[in-house]
């Protein structure tokens, strides 16, 4: 189970930049679980922030 966010803390956002990778959507699921194990904070902090991508829009669930 997750802790729970205290209300006042601010999230920190890991943000990424796949741009140049040319990842497509369908191969963003492998890499997600790659950059997810590469950070672990983004359970207890915030989320991971990716830009670079075709095909996914903010609000997206990319996470398997």
């Amino acid at each position: 189970m997750l802790p729970r966010r205290h209300p006042r803390l601010s999230v920190r956002h890991h943000k990424i930049d796949l741009s140049g990778y040319f990842i497509a959507s369908a191969d963003l699921a492998e890499a997600a679980r790659g950059l997810l194990l590469s950070f672990p904070a983004v359970y207890e902090t915030g989320e991971i922030l990716l830009e670079g991508v075709r095909g996914v829009r903010a609000g997206d669930i990319v996470f398997g």
